[in-house]
């Protein structure tokens, strides 16, 4: 189920990290690559 972005912060190693509205934490590297793959971000041509 897909949750809103409340707020972020960064993990141990620095990377940033979007806390969802069920509290979980999303690495954004993962979060955007669904969003790309999912249609839901669209690409830029280069």
């Amino acid at each position: 189920m897909r949750q809103p972005i409340v707020d972020f912060d960064r993990d141990e190693a620095g990377d940033w990290r979007a806390i969802l509205a069920c509290g979980h934490r999303q690495h954004l590297r993962g979060l955007l690559s669904n969003l790309v793959y999912g249609g839901l971000i669209r690409r830029r041509p280069c």
